[in-house]
């Protein structure tokens, strides 16, 4: 996943996925992804130093942390 500067995101997991994201305040975010014939909203929040993003799966309640290239 590649979170630009201003909010656009494109990620690809078996599809190409393009989206936006939208601060909530205290480091968390939506995401928003549109993957063509589905489209769906993931809630992340970024660790304080900026190095690991963890969201949460609403289909199963499980956490993915993602880390900064």
């Amino acid at each position: 996943m590649t979170v630009r500067d201003d909010g656009s995101l494109s990620a690809s997991v078996g599809i190409s996925c393009t989206g936006a994201t939208k601060s909530q305040g205290d480091r968390a975010y939506r995401f928003e992804f549109d993957c063509g014939m589905t489209k769906y909203s993931l809630d992340g929040t970024l660790s304080a130093d900026g190095t690991n993003l963890t969201m949460k799966d609403p289909s199963t309640d499980q956490n993915a942390v993602w880390n900064r290239k």
